[in-house]
């Protein structure tokens, strides 16, 4: 008697262990599967894509400004657009093109394609198939490709007429949409001309105004 009364106590005493540590584990598991689940940037929120046509060719020759993206978990991109936010593609109708990508600056259009087309180093390529896939060469070899539409109607944050360029379904980790406004060079203001205070600016000035 003496041993089971011995064995009942030391039970009694160990099954508040019991609980304790099972409060403690199912405490950890519902943390971590809070962390876990905790969006990995406040910008983690991707939007209703708009109606949208593939692109053509003669849609997209000109030279696109990225105005926005979204990228769902945040990363790479979004990391890219922060620290270099003018982003600006440039396509010819010769099939070649150009990326420009730098931190904020002055830039006109005309510096910018001319940064990009002029004494390229390697020969940069473009292509388009009939399902709106837009490929990349780089001296003759496929180096990217990615989905690409025209929005065709306008649905906030999207504007009709802007490019749309996502990552293919086989290469994307997340979701990732780029959104370019084209860009026309012969509508852009140019820089102000500024002259100086002495007498044969203030002469220039004048047989300019007449």
């Amino acid at each position: 008697m003496k041993m089971l009364f011995s064995v009942f106590l030391l039970l009694f005493s160990i099954l508040p262990l019991f609980s304790v540590n099972a409060q403690v584990v199912r405490s950890a598991q519902t943390e971590q599967v809070a962390i876990e689940s905790k969006p990995t940037s406040s910008r983690d929120v991707f939007p209703t894509l708009p109606p949208s046509a593939f692109c053509k060719k003669e849609d997209l020759i000109g030279i696109w400004k990225l105005v926005m993206l979204y990228e769902v978990p945040s990363g790479r991109e979004i990391e890219i657009y922060t620290q270099r936010p003018l982003q600006y593609y440039v396509f010819e109708a010769d099939s070649r093109y150009g990326e420009y990508v730098s931190i904020l600056s002055a830039a006109t259009l005309k510096e910018v394609h001319d940064s990009v087309m002029k004494g390229q180093r390697q020969i940069l390529q473009y292509s388009l198939n009939k399902s709106g896939m837009v490929f990349f060469y780089k001296d003759g070899t496929a180096v990217d490709s990615l989905a690409c539409f025209i929005v065709a109607k306008t649905n906030p944050p999207f504007a009709k007429g802007q490019l749309l360029l996502m990552p293919s379904e086989k290469s994307a980790r997340g979701r990732l949409v780029k959104i370019y406004q084209k860009r026309f060079m012969e509508l852009e203001i140019p820089p102000a001309v500024v002259f100086k205070s002495d007498d044969d600016s203030d002469e220039l000035l004048k047989e300019q105004l007449k």
